[in-house]
């Protein structure tokens, strides 16, 4: 602000304009000075919490609300933004205490019922989340809702096509009916006595850590770190959020081939106490922490209280972040002892054998340690060129997600790939590949798989090759695959299918050409639409991943962006803000650009940043339209659901394959055709369908309407302990629930097999207490 006087109101006109341009610290410098003359006036209350949200301050945007709604309860607004900034604080019952708050005092609030909605669903309770969204989208009017309207066209038809109301009716059996069940309990029989190889035992594996009066041999501790300390309760992630990285399961792996013993825990989303306990009676000589950029803040908590714990022991963290920035990390994480850069399989065995020699582990090629108040490197480590040189985490652990390359053929301005693997593409050969495979079918049991590379089909010869052996090897089992739209064709897609992949998730990004452009994403729109057909004419499912905030955005192209989804009609897919990751083009140019430096990811301003939303300074009106989307829709729109039709037609062309049938025996279902469902899902089992889980839960759904409540139940109960999706857990509560309102409410039963692999794992993959 000049030297002229200012009214307030005109202060806060000022600010706003500040704001809105890009300019928070002066916003907020004007904000304060505000409330330092008025420490209750509202609109600059309301504004700086709005501030602090998006910088990630909730405590502090905790208190201005609060502030808010003492002086002015009937603020809706507020008591929203307050619930908002108490759910990601963690404290959630007080969240959705304000956002019942601001349902009662604004019932035309549509973003309250929305938020409120996002809060069921993390905490579990599905059925009130569901309500408090169909209620949502009742409402009408506000801010952006053009996108709204948008929003809802691409629900309809979706939100109840996964959902069947059944009518429950006494019906004489039918041999095709009493068939599929017979059928169904042998095909459970032999799964049940299918061979089971010996795995890691995580709870015997810390065993030697334990601390004992005499220990032999270095005692070694591999930690997946929390995203955070925290108390509270953890956030709902997602999988990929919650599996252990594939690099410190790889890690594990060299080390158990070559004779040693270690331990390994993924503490991903415990509490800050559970992290406490998992480390109680535990005694350690070298300590690896897998670090990225969005668990930095656990990482950095986590190294403290390592160091507090064990102070004799060596402490070294590796991961993207610590590869992109290895010097900061070493300033800024004092209990680091080595920070290790890109590929860590063969550094990490090369300190453990300097330690085990008794030596200083200074000096290995492929590290970076402090020397007084210096930061010093050993030599790059060249990266490894063949990659069937390692040994596989899955002749260790029982993982549902493989790595069979490393790299990516592209570089879009937003990824980290190219930081961490390097600028040429590897890949494991096909045949040390399809060995892993065979493993993980054959003798682990394994019927569900996701394959996480960067890009999966970025060779169609080798790809064509591996769905080839797949076929030729008989391994039956239903995985997905990450890929990019220049990677696909129909010879592809097909291979593909036959060989058991359901599902295929894809970097599309953006709707806007000028933004597909500016990212270096090398597709146009028409190219996404017309490679989604392509995989739904096979009967692949597609998944879209999806950002708001890229430079240029704007709402034109973010409506493209819904456009596009509207017209390509993908089967699932998630928004997410771009996010700054340090070695990435994005963050060079946001640097240059706003002055950022690398030292902010060691801050207080981390969660800003990783929720920095934009590249560039957008309007206000941007923000909160993008706001609303990310909150309501964006997360919550069912998928599409294939009709009768298509579902023949799939059929026809893939000559009978299994998942075909099961496809086709789900669509039949949502249209209520029981008896054609009951011989497609036979003739599903019959050719060998292998997630038996899946096939529970339809059986139960059609002895639902043959009135058999006996079948149901059995089904469901099977169903519920043998599917990673939920749907059989789903299922089981809503028919628990229809029983005892003794028919005064209608069956619901969802219809779907969604590919989900992961939940229910144990340590190291998924973070199980230990």
């Amino acid at each position: 602000m000049n030297s002229r006087t200012f009214t307030i109101p005109e202060a806060i006109q000022v600010a706003l304009q500040h704001q809105q341009n890009g300019a928070l610290a002066e916003a907020e410098g004007i904000y304060r000075q505000v409330l330092a003359v008025e420490p209750h006036q509202l609109d600059a209350l309301h504004l700086l919490g709005v501030l602090a949200i998006g910088q990630g301050r909730f405590a502090e945007a905790v208190g201005c609300f609060r502030s808010l709604v003492t002086s002015q309860p009937e603020r809706g607004g507020a008591w929203c933004n307050l619930g908002l900034s108490l759910q990601r604080l963690g404290r959630r019952e007080e969240a959705l205490e304000a956002f019942r708050q601001a349902m009662a005092v604004a019932p035309e609030m549509r973003d309250a019922f929305i938020n409120s909605g996002n809060l069921l669903r993390e905490m579990g309770r599905l059925e009130e989340a569901m309500g408090m969204f169909r209620q949502a989208l009742r409402l009408t009017g506000g801010q952006g809702e053009r996108f709204y309207r948008l929003g809802e066209s691409l629900l309809k038809g979706r939100s109840e096509a996964v959902v069947m109301p059944f009518g429950i009716h006494k019906a004489a059996p039918k041999a095709s009916y009493v068939a599929m069940l017979e059928r169904l309990e042998r095909v459970v029989q032999e799964a049940e006595v299918r061979p089971h190889a010996e795995l890691y035992d995580a709870e015997a594996a810390l065993v030697h850590l334990k601390r004992p009066s005499a220990h032999d041999g270095l005692r070694i501790l591999l930690i997946q770190p929390p995203y955070k300390k925290s108390e509270s309760p953890p956030k709902d992630e997602d999988w990929d959020a919650k599996i252990a990285a594939y690099g410190l399961l790889s890690i594990a792996a060299q080390v158990l081939a070559s004779g040693r013993e270690l331990a390994i825990v993924n503490m991903s989303d415990y509490r800050w106490q559970e992290v406490e306990q998992s480390l109680d009676g535990l005694e350690a000589d070298l300590i690896g922490l897998s670090c990225m950029t969005p668990n930095l803040p656990g990482v950095m908590a986590l190294a403290a209280a390592l160091r507090r714990r064990y102070p004799k022991a060596v402490i070294v963290a590796g991961g993207t972040h610590i590869t992109a920035l290895p010097e900061e990390s070493l300033r800024h994480i004092p209990a680091l002892d080595l920070a290790v850069i890109g590929e860590g399989e063969a550094t990490f065995l090369e300190i453990i054998q300097k330690l085990e020699a008794e030596e200083v582990p200074h000096g290995v090629a492929g590290t970076a340690w402090r020397q007084g108040n210096t930061i010093r490197f050993g030599e790059a480590r060249p990266r490894l060129h063949d990659l069937d040189q390692l040994a596989s985490p899955h002749h260790y652990f029982q993982l549902d997600y493989l790595l069979s390359s490393r790299g990516c053929p592209q570089k879009c301005s937003y990824c980290g790939s190219f930081a961490m693997w390097g600028r040429k593409l590897r890949f494991q050969s096909v045949g040390k590949l399809l060995d892993t495979l065979e493993m993980i079918v054959k003798q682990q049991g394994r019927r569900l798989l996701a394959i996480k590379d960067d890009t999966f089909t970025a060779s169609k010869k080798r790809t064509l090759e591996i769905c080839r052996g797949m076929r030729e090897r008989g391994l039956n089992f239903i995985w997905s695959c990450d890929t990019r739209i220049d990677s696909l064709d129909k010879e592809v897609l097909e291979a593909m299918r036959l060989a058991g992949c359901q599902r295929i998730s894809l970097g599309v990004e953006s709707g806007a050409s000028e933004i597909l452009e500016t990212i270096h994403k090398h597709i146009t729109p028409e190219d996404v639409r017309r490679v989604t057909e392509m995989a739904h004419s096979f009967g692949i499912h597609v998944r879209y991943y999806m950002m708001v905030g890229n430079r240029g955005e704007s709402l034109g192209s973010f409506r493209q962006s819904l456009e596009l989804m509207e017209s390509a009609q993908p089967d699932s897919f998630s928004f997410c803000n771009l996010t700054l990751y340090p070695g990435t083009e994005e963050f060079e140019i946001y640097r240059q650009r706003h002055g950022l430096s690398a030292e902010a990811f060691f801050g207080d301003d981390w969660e800003g940043l990783m929720h920095v939303g934009y590249a560039d300074p957008v309007p206000l009106e941007m923000r909160e339209v993008v706001t609303l989307w990310m909150n309501g829709y964006g997360e919550q729109m069912p998928g599409r659901q294939a009709d009768v039709a298509h579902c023949r037609a799939v059929l026809e062309r893939l000559n009978g394959y299994h998942g075909a049938h099961l496809d086709l025996a789900a669509a039949l279902l949502r249209a209520g055709e029981a008896e054609a469902a009951t011989h497609h899902l036979l003739e599903a089992m019959e050719g060998g369908y292998p997630i038996g889980g899946h096939l529970e839960n339809y059986a139960a759904c059609i002895a639902a309407l043959r009135g058999d409540e006996a079948a149901v139940v059995r089904l469901l109960d099977r169903a519920e302990v043998r599917t990673s999706d939920g749907i059989g857990v789903l299922n089981r509560t809503r028919f628990r629930i229809w029983q005892q309102a003794q028919g005064a409410l209608p069956l619901e039963l969802v219809v779907d097999h969604p590919f989900e692999p992961g939940k229910g794992m144990g340590q190291p993959a998924w973070p199980e207490r230990v």
